[in-house]
């Protein structure tokens, strides 16, 4: 596999109930393979929100959806008649980095996803840790401030409520409402709703030299760079992949998060490491997915 791109397209779901979102994805899968005129590999790779049970093929819990305990994988094997397997988006789009992106010239890999939530991928020779059933990776819920405010998932003080998406908006619009000066009001102007500002507003402005953007930014990212180092300490990575849609839109948010990783991490594990930002893109959990459901169900020998 090349990893090369034959189709993309976006499907428009009706319902959120899964139901109504497999039938829809299988219609337009079967008339896909149907009008294709390359030969199909019949199999199907899911890259899901949330957390999934990679050995049952389930997720368990699915927050941006309103999912629990999904059986995707057989439900979209049995509509579709092909096996299916499903995994995290973050660790599908890991897998596609290891493969075929930024960390295909390393062994010993950490990818982290930064948007709406944190995840990671973890890569040891190359391979997925999965964990007892694919959870591992979940660092968008690792306490850094133990008195901190309740997070969705119910813990006080996770990452997720300092570093990503919504944490960069709140903090903006907390910061503004207040009275402070920035390019970022011009963003939200003539209706002054803070409500319209969004992080890849504060993104822009950050790489553009606003002060408080570069305030707002450099907070989120130190948060990420105590987690990083954390990850240097424990796994004594090569590489740490960063990607998602904030290290992908903010070069203040990456170099911050990779400044402090260093200072806050051993010299001797950390001097060596390469920080690079993912170059697949939202493909990377297509790509990624399939990858883990050929490795599942194809084997193959070496020829020397």
């Amino acid at each position: 596999m090349l990893g090369n791109v034959l189709h993309m397209s976006k499907i428009p779901v009706s319902s959120p109930r899964p139901e109504t979102a497999v039938q829809e994805l299988i219609g337009h899968i079967t008339e896909f393979a149907q009008a294709s005129d390359k030969e199909v590999i019949r199999m199907f790779g899911l890259s899901v929100p949330g957390l999934v049970d990679t050995r049952k093929g389930i997720i368990k819990s699915a927050a941006d959806l309103g999912w629990v305990n999904v059986d995707i994988e057989n439900m979209v094997g049995k509509e579709l008649g092909w096996p299916a397997v499903a995994m995290n988006r973050h660790r599908a789009r890991g897998l596609a980095e290891c493969r075929f992106g930024s960390g295909r010239d390393y062994e010993h890999i950490i990818y982290v996803g930064v948007g709406s939530g944190i995840a990671a991928g973890i890569f040891n020779d190359r391979q997925l840790v999965s964990g007892s059933f694919g959870g591992a990776g979940e660092l968008g819920h690792i306490t850094v401030e133990p008195d901190g405010p309740v997070c969705p998932c119910g813990n006080n003080g996770c990452l997720h409520l300092y570093a990503t998406a919504p944490a960069i908006e709140q903090e903006a619009r907390r910061l503004l409402r207040s009275g402070v000066e920035s390019s970022l009001l011009n963003r939200v102007l003539p209706g002054n709703d803070l409500q319209l500002l969004q992080a890849a507003d504060v993104c822009r402005a950050a790489d553009e030299g606003d002060e408080l953007a570069v305030r707002i930014i450099s907070h989120a990212a130190s948060y990420l760079g105590i987690a990083l180092a954390n990850l240097v300490n424990l796994l004594n990575p090569e590489a740490i992949i960063l990607g998602g849609s904030i290290p992908g839109s903010c070069q203040t948010y990456v170099q911050t998060a990779t400044k402090v990783m260093q200072q806050r991490s051993m010299m001797a594990l950390s001097s060596g490491i390469t920080v690079h930002t993912a170059v697949l893109g939202e493909i990377g959990g297509a790509l990624g997915a399939i990858n883990f459901a050929l490795d599942k169900h194809f084997s193959y020998t070496m020829i020397q």
